[in-house]
């Protein structure tokens, strides 16, 4: 110990007793500065580097127009109605009218410099989001844009959508959208008809935890019922969308304003003659499980009977 002590630190510890004690104290105190730079160095870790993935949008990009929007070359327009829920016509349309009213939804180069995703791949994988209910991380492997990119578009897209087009769609219809829409239905073999009402139970996984008992269904999930009046091209007239708790279509009808404007009589003139008797109000079209009103009628089914051998 003496030996290491001297050839290490150059103190003697075999000399008088009061200079002994002094090198003890000073070997002690060597001692602990060397423990405490020990304990003070910097643990070596591990970098965490980003991970970058070559997303290559100019590829994909090509590929997604060569898929849906080349003719003779992708998918059929009834295969486009299939997978993004609406023509090609109407697709476009929409993208026009979002580029006109929102810049998020042009080409823009990123922080690099490089150039960002088209409008055209954005609203597709907004539209397979909402029409097909798949997950954004799914889309990802087509459209090459992350998770978070995706559902940034399909907020923007929904906001949008409401401000832009609320004014015209979201309404009850007018005298002339009441024409309108006696003219295509009774060309269609449906005559004097509204429009088609029905309900449909939407799930909701991420349901606020306070509500989760009040909206809960048969089914032991969190379910918002929707009953809504739409014609044949989509456009919908009449959304109901509170109710809470277990509930079918009679039950949500009882509550629902449907019928308030006709009850009250300010709903616009819709007259015909049918065999001879006069009517004054149209109808809607319903499934068996509505009541027989005159304001309803329920579609029917054709039985088949088979010759016995």
């Amino acid at each position: 110990m003496r030996a290491y002590v001297r050839v290490k630190y150059g103190i003697y510890l075999d000399s008088s007793s009061d200079e002994e004690e002094k090198d003890l104290v000073m070997f002690t105190q060597l001692c602990l500065d060397e423990r405490l730079r020990i304990i003070r160095q910097p643990v070596l870790r591990e970098v965490q580097t980003r991970i970058v993935i070559k997303c290559d949008r100019v590829w994909h990009d090509a590929k997604m127009m060569n898929d849906y929007f080349t003719p003779g070359t992708g998918y059929t327009s009834r295969q486009f109605k299939q997978r993004l829920g609406m023509r090609e016509y109407l697709f476009e349309k929409l993208l026009g009218k979002l580029l006109a009213v929102d810049p998020e939804w042009k080409q823009r180069p990123d922080a690099t410099g490089t150039m960002g995703n088209s409008p055209h791949m954005k609203l597709v994988a907004v539209m397979k989001c909402l029409c097909k209910s798949m997950p954004a991380d799914i889309v990802d492997d087509y459209t090459r844009m992350g998770a978070t990119t995706i559902y940034k578009y399909l907020k923007i897209f929904c906001h949008t959508v409401c401000m832009t087009f609320g004014v015209r769609y979201l309404r009850e219809p007018t005298p002339e959208d009441v024409h309108r829409l006696l003219q295509e239905n009774a060309d269609r073999g449906f005559a004097r008809m509204l429009g088609s009402v029905y309900c449909m139970q939407w799930p909701w996984k991420n349901f606020p935890v306070s509500w989760q008992g009040t909206y809960r269904g048969k089914y032991k999930e969190s379910i918002l019922v929707l009953e809504a009046v739409a014609s044949y091209d989509l456009w919908f007239c009449h959304a109901f969308f509170e109710m809470p708790g277990s509930n079918n279509n009679l039950n949500v009808l009882a509550h629902s304003p449907l019928f308030d404007n006709m009850l009250k009589g300010v709903t616009p003139p819709c007259n015909y003659v049918i065999n001879g008797h006069h009517y004054k109000m149209g109808y809607f079209l319903a499934d068996g499980i509505y009541p027989k009103l005159t304001t309803i009628v329920q579609d029917f089914h054709r039985h088949w009977t088979f010759p016995t051998m």
